[in-house]
């Protein structure tokens, strides 16, 4: 099984005695292309291309958070895999879990990480967030970790920035 994570996906994952399933759905509901998105470290051109033109985050329209400080919570992916992995090695161990690392960060610290990982200075440019977006926007979330502890799960999530810098 192969699961791949966006910034603004709830990974629903279930078991059962046949197997398991996932789907990412984006935090307005949408399903995700899972796809081009996605930079291999190989990619020079690409990476350099980051530094030439920067990142687009939008602007935020509440006075509670500045702009591109909207808050996501991050998920490396070997770390899914680690818990997938983990659930299945405990067939005793059954119900509905959150998974995220259970610490919002910014898109701006992701950005910020990015930039590093790739030796640039960041480059951030804030833009309009689509007018029909603005009233459903999600300017937090945060996966609640309590149930997935509960049930034994004791491994550490990996930092934003040492998943972005093992990433990229």
């Amino acid at each position: 099984m192969v699961l791949a994570l966006l910034a603004e996906a709830l990974i629903t994952v279930k078991f059962g005695r046949n197997g398991s399933g996932g789907r990412a759905i984006g935090s307005l509901g949408q399903a995700n292309e899972l796809g081009g998105q996605w930079i291999a470290p190989y990619q020079s051109e690409v990476r350099g291309l980051l530094g030439e033109l920067g990142i687009e985050l939008f602007h935020s329209y509440r006075e509670d958070y500045k702009d591109g400080e909207q808050l996501r919570d991050f998920l490396y992916v070997k770390d899914c895999v680690k818990v997938v992995a983990w659930l299945l090695a405990n067939p005793g161990v059954n119900g509905l879990f959150n998974l995220g690392t259970g610490k919002a960060r910014s898109f701006k610290d992701l950005a910020t990480a990015t930039f590093t990982a790739v030796g640039k200075a960041p480059a951030i440019t804030f833009i309009d967030m689509p007018e029909e977006l603005r009233s459903k926007y999600q300017y937090l979330t945060e996966a609640k970790m309590d149930r997935l502890r509960a049930a034994g799960y004791a491994a550490p999530f990996t930092t934003l920035e040492e998943g972005v810098k093992a990433y990229v």
